[in-house]
């Protein structure tokens, strides 16, 4: 349930008891909201992580808010709501909506990446389209989400296909790796490797990066 929902006190109740990994609150506005029901869901002993599904044009407005309170209110997540927040923005359906909400998305996506936060891409309506939620997800990596929401089986093999590391990403994360391990760069912050400069801070941390989520 929602914040304000009557619905409310039960959901908790609920989500307490089963002592989730981690629990999704909708239709986010403000980031004090999280914190009431973090303080409710605490009250029969739940104190994990809330993950804030934004989908209101007041919530993209707040954005900036969600960031700079993040620990706060002990948000690890920012998640797309693409279906409600396409319908409040009255955006036409067909081809020409995720175009549509692509800046959105983009703003969401800034917005978690400067409270160090996960992001997660909106579902994909039409389950039995493997191939078009293949591209939409590709396209979604693409942008920079870590994953994408789902709302069927059918599509936990193409989220995992288009999120995972690729077989050239891992390749050139070890090539990374390896180069910056050989004792005569021990001391470099930055190195030359195949016509590219790569540095220890920003490279170095991505290639490990991607070795650890082959790992998982």
């Amino acid at each position: 349930a929602e914040p304000g929902s009557p619905d409310l006190g039960a959901d908790i109740q609920t989500a307490a008891q089963a002592q989730p990994d981690v629990v999704l609150i909708a239709k986010t506005d403000r980031p004090d909201q999280l914190g009431d029901t973090g303080h409710r869901l605490g009250a029969p002993g739940w104190d994990g992580p809330l993950w804030a599904m934004i989908e209101t044009p007041r919530a993209m407005l707040n954005l900036k808010d969600f960031a700079e309170t993040a620990q706060d209110v002990r948000l690890t997540a920012l998640v797309a709501g693409t279906n409600d927040l396409a319908e409040q923005l009255r955006l036409p359906e067909g081809p020409s909506q995720r175009d549509a909400l692509t800046p959105h998305l983009a703003q969401l996506l800034l917005a978690a990446r400067a409270g160090r936060l996960q992001v997660l891409d909106g579902v994909y309506n039409r389950y039995q389209d493997e191939e078009g939620f293949l591209a939409e997800a590709q396209a979604s990596r693409a942008l920079g989400f870590d994953g994408k929401t789902l709302i069927h089986p059918n599509q936990v093999e193409p989220a995992n296909a288009a999120f995972a590391p690729t077989r050239a990403e891992i390749a050139w994360a070890r090539k990374v790796v390896a180069a910056f391990e050989d004792p005569a760069n021990a001391t470099q912050g930055a190195i030359a490797l195949e016509g590219r400069m790569i540095e220890a801070t920003m490279h170095l941390s991505a290639a490990n990066a991607v070795l650890a989520a082959t790992k998982n």
